[in-house]
């Protein structure tokens, strides 16, 4: 669901709360150097450059471009990675690059720990490693990422 809120420009950042006059400014409440549109939110405030490069450190590395965040999200998504876990890789990050912005401009603890690199690191693990048994369940290899009906 957040992903598609993002490719459709529905995530409440602060552009698009002060357009909806729900703040008195478009800035990033984290970095206050920009407007926070998606783009800032999600790949240049230092919330988000501290998780992408928190995963860099694991080996994994996000495709960058300067073409926008619609091409960027596509390339993330549908792109060809060398690592075979990068989709779920990179929407635990998306996410949590958004959970993170949450707990900062709100000040909502919601057990989202701040240490981005050892967070996503077991994020990561849990979330394979459950996908890893659903697929052992029906009967599928883990290599087989085609989608399955429920």
């Amino acid at each position: 669901m957040f992903l598609w809120l993002t490719l459709h420009n529905k995530v409440p950042s602060n552009a698009e709360r002060f357009e909806r006059k729900m703040v008195h400014s478009p800035q990033c409440e984290i970095c206050s150097a920009e407007v926070e549109d998606l783009d800032h939110l999600l790949r240049y405030c230092p919330n988000a450059t501290g998780a992408w490069q928190a995963i860099q450190q694991q080996g994994s590395y996000s495709s960058a471009n300067d073409e926008g965040l619609h091409v960027w999200l596509r390339q993330n998504i549908i792109g060809a990675h060398e690592d075979l876990d990068w989709l779920t890789k990179f929407l635990i990050t998306v996410w949590y690059i958004w959970k993170w912005r949450c707990v900062h401009c709100f000040d909502a603890m919601e057990g989202v720990r701040r240490e981005k690199d050892l967070f996503l690191s077991i994020k990561f693990k849990d979330i394979l490693n459950a996908l890893s048994q659903d697929y052992q369940i029906k009967g599928l290899s883990i290599t087989d990422r085609s989608e399955v009906g429920v």
